[in-house]
């Protein structure tokens, strides 16, 4: 093509090509970032680019030539550099300043002979001045300054992208805030932020509990390290499973990383595992070898195991509540690793026996503390008691810390202290260990006050870990409750052990103690809807902020017990929820709700109708007989009810799927002539058919 103006276009790709650098070292000044003490870096403020330390401002001019550099070209950054020397020399801006001059060329003899004072020129093979140790080097073009970003990104750890990907996202970032807009109006980038901006798998959303200020070990207790692939360390809720967790991975020497499994959907494990504990596994190892687009979890989990293994290492993953998954989810993980070392935190049931059989290995048990420590403990609530009466109290409770301490508090509340006599009035009306723990929380409960009971009710229908804020928006919006008041109660929760912190600023209640407080909340419905409807709203703000699948399933399962189906519906249509194993537990959410009998018309054909579309996505010819269920189940539904047109072409264009994926030519053609002429004359509603079509004959 001819260019009307070639001078023009000369004119243009020099403006494009300065700013390009000018943000590629900005970018650089962004990487080189790690390991100093760099707060924050601006650009297109008093200069280019500007960074800010504790004590110290660098001021940057950055120059892009064709020639060599001449004095006109650095007057103007002078005089600036004057000015904002004045305002540092005056205290108007704190600490100290630099100032820098970075040129793709070389100055010119006459200013090469200039004494430039405090002020440092660099281009780059050569420098005048003193030199700056914080900055990149300077480049001689735009390619250069390319390699040089994508080296030093590559050395960045726990990057889930590709380095080249990085720096041209960071150089796109500092255009965006030289232009002042949003979320960088400021145009400033804070160092705090850069592991975001920087794609580091950096964070791990399921933490280990926090540590106990005064941890009793178990009799006999296990080690967390071990040579075995797997292990299963199993106990009843309260035995002090997650706390012996916490207590001995601080204390090992390898890399340990922490998962509860408690709300994850089995066809989601290995995705989970790998999205939210890979960055405490992998340690030196690039996760975009773990990461890769597309790839399922399974493929990442043995990826990432892979990895390891070239790196020699061996770390420890703890998951918690592996019971409440089955053992054929937990297999697949065991299968697919063979340097992480599993531990699994189980209660005794069925899962514990199918592993054990499956695997071949032995449960490890926490058998509870010794009489010594149950004595110690009573003690330090101020409970006094001969050795035999410790020792009943030790079996009556299991010796698990929690049973332990709260039998310990109800003595010293109902009996002045005395460990005998509360163990005799607790034997009169139980038959075994089990119920032993069950009329002891069941005291627990009744001994504390109303308000607090309450608390425990609310909080107890939250299957995940709720942030502080969101606890005490929980309080005060279901029980009325004023803020410092909300704020008080979580505070004796925790301090009675009914309510655990879970890393960073996460609270939930114990899980021996929210079946409790479910059983009596359901004597209050009321109350229970509100809790949940108040948790449901609380979980969506959070979905909006921050992506969390373990909250997505919560929240699915609280908009089935509130009878919100239409977000569920809705959710059966989102590509991400297939991918992240979601889809389980809204399926289960419809289909319990359609069993209810509380569903209108259209409400009834629209869980039918998600439930199908499910099906196609997981494999209806698995369940071609459930699938037939609900395409009849959805028929009457619209015979009987008289439901649209609407309603009609969807089945029908669902039905020619179905007969497609059986391999029903005749079934198939006869729905593709009904759905022809129920579906509108539409254009958008005759592509969605071409497409369906052309999947139905490709099936």
């Amino acid at each position: 093509m001819v260019i009307l103006d070639p001078a023009q276009l000369v004119r243009i790709e020099a403006v494009h090509r300065g700013f390009m650098y000018q943000h590629l070292f900005a970018a650089g000044c962004l990487l080189a970032a790690q390991g100093t003490d760099l707060m924050a870096v601006r650009v297109e403020m008093d200069e280019d680019i500007e960074l800010q330390f504790p004590s110290l401002t660098i001021y940057v001019q950055v120059k892009t030539r064709n020639r060599p550099l001449i004095q006109s070209d650095i007057e103007g950054a002078l005089s600036r550099f004057t000015a904002l020397q004045q305002e540092h020399t005056s205290g108007r801006r704190a600490g100290e300043a630099q100032f820098v001059i970075v040129s793709t060329q070389p100055p010119c003899s006459a200013l090469a002979k200039r004494d430039l004072s405090y002020v440092s020129l660099e281009w780059p093979v050569g420098r005048l001045g003193p030199q700056t140790q914080a900055l990149p080097p300077a480049w001689r073009d735009i390619p250069s300054a390319v390699a040089w970003c994508t080296t030093v990104a590559e050395k960045l750890p726990l990057r889930t992208i590709a380095a080249e990907t990085l720096v041209w996202k960071l150089a796109a970032n500092v255009a965006l805030a030289s232009s002042g807009t949003e979320p960088y109006g400021d145009h400033q980038f804070l160092a705090k932020n850069l592991p975001v901006l920087f794609e580091q798998f950096a964070c791990q959303l399921h933490d280990f509990p926090e540590l106990l200020p005064h941890y009793r070990p178990h009799q006999n207790e296990p080690a967390i390290e071990s040579t075995a692939h797997v292990r299963v360390v199993c106990g009843f809720s309260g035995a002090g499973k997650t706390s012996w967790a916490a207590q001995t991975a601080a204390h090992s020497g390898n890399s340990c990383a922490y998962y509860d499994a408690g709300d994850t959907a089995p066809a989601a494990l290995s995705s989970a595992l790998v999205r939210e504990c890979a960055a405490q596994l992998a340690g030196a190892v690039a996760l975009e070898r773990v990461l890769l687009p597309g790839a399922s979890g399974l493929e990442s989990l043995r990826a990432l195991d892979q990895a390891l293994e070239e790196k020699g290492r061996t770390p420890i993953l703890v998951i918690d509540n592996a019971h409440t998954l089955p053992s054929t989810a937990l297999e697949q993980v065991v299968r697919n690793t063979s340097c992480i070392r599993l531990v699994l935190l189980c209660h005794p049931g069925r899962t514990v026996a199918e592993l054990e059989a499956l695997q071949g290995i032995q449960r490890e048990e926490l058998c509870g503390w010794s009489v010594d420590d149950v004595a110690g403990e009573a003690a330090g609530l101020g409970c006094t008691g001969t050795i035999e009466g410790m020792e009943r109290l030790r079996v009556q409770t299991g010796g698990y810390p929690l049973f332990v301490q709260s039998a310990a508090r109800l003595a010293a509340a109902e009996h002045s202290g005395g460990i005998d006599e509360f163990v005799q009035s607790l034997e009169r009306g139980i038959h075994g260990a089990v119920t032993a723990q069950e009329m002891i929380l069941k005291h627990v409960f009744d001994s504390l006050a109303p308000q607090l009971q309450q608390a425990v009710c609310a909080l107890s229908f939250s299957d995940v870990p709720l942030y502080r804020a969101e606890i005490l928006k929980l309080l005060t919006e279901c029980l009325a409750m004023e803020e410092a008041t909300a704020a008080s109660t979580l505070r004796q929760l925790k301090t009675r052990g009914l309510a655990q912190s879970v890393g960073g600023d996460r609270v939930r209640i114990h899980d021996a103690v929210r079946t409790l407080g479910k059983t009596r909340s359901n004597e209050m419905p009321e109350r229970r809807a509100q809790a949940q409807k108040v948790l449901a709203e609380i979980i969506l703000q959070s979905l909006q902020e921050r992506r969390d699948f373990a909250r997505i399933v919560f929240w699915a399962k609280l908009l089935s017990a509130l009878n919100h189906l239409e977000p569920l519906i809705e959710l059966m249509g989102e590509e991400i929820f297939h991918e992240m194993g979601v889809i389980p537990e809204v399926s289960s959410a419809l289909e319990q709700a359609l069993a209810s009998g509380v569903l209108n018309p259209v409400q009834q054909f629209w869980a039918y109708d998600g439930l199908i579309f499910a099906a196609f996505k997981h494999g209806v010819r698995e369940q071609t007989d459930k699938v037939a269920e609900w395409f009849s189940a959805s028929e009457r539904v619209i015979e009987q009810f008289g439901l649209s047109p609407t309603h009609r072409h969807r089945l029908w264009m669902k039905r020619m799927r179905f007969a497609a994926a059986r391999g029903d030519k005749d079934s198939m053609m006869s729905a593709l002539e009904q759905v022809s002429r129920d579906m509108p004359d539409r254009k958008d509603y005759r592509r969605v058919l071409a497409y369906n079509t052309a999947a139905a004959f490709f099936l």
